[in-house]
């Protein structure tokens, strides 16, 4: 059956860690490593609409 989901979002996720890890390669502290791939997926000032309407349902 098809209900016309893709994995868009998985593969984008991906994409974005592989490419922070290559930023990345060098670094020695694990801490610094941690918040580059934390701040990798803030949601930019463009998307804060959807960040206040999921803080409203919640």
């Amino acid at each position: 059956m098809d209900y016309g989901t893709t994995s868009g979002f998985t593969e984008g996720c991906n994409t974005k860690i592989k490419m922070l890890k290559r930023v990345s390669f060098g670094l020695r502290n694990m801490e610094v490593y941690w918040r580059k791939m934390l701040l990798g997926f803030v949601p930019s000032r463009s998307c804060s609409h959807i960040v206040m309407a999921i803080k409203a349902v919640v």
